[in-house]
């Protein structure tokens, strides 16, 4: 559940001020939902948030972050 309300709110604020298509994810999930790894094409710290938000109900994705990032107080919690 709070998963999901997390998830809600991240697409609204996110849709705020993106256009965000996602392409392809029925060719991937054909292949399989194990194993995969999804890179952002774009080093900005906003690029994992949209593939998080955008992936998780269909592939759980575990994120791997920088320490100092995760250290800052409210990224941590979400993290």
């Amino acid at each position: 559940m709070l998963d999901w309300l997390v998830t809600t709110i991240v697409k609204i604020v996110l849709w705020l001020r993106y256009d965000i298509k996602i392409i392809g994810l029925d060719k991937i999930t054909a292949k399989g939902k194990t194993s995969i790894v999804f890179l952002p094409n774009h080093p900005a710290l906003i690029d994992p948030v949209i593939l998080m938000a955008h992936l998780h109900k269909r592939f759980a994705p575990r994120a791997i972050a920088d320490k100092d990032q995760i250290a800052k107080p409210i990224l941590g919690y979400l993290a």
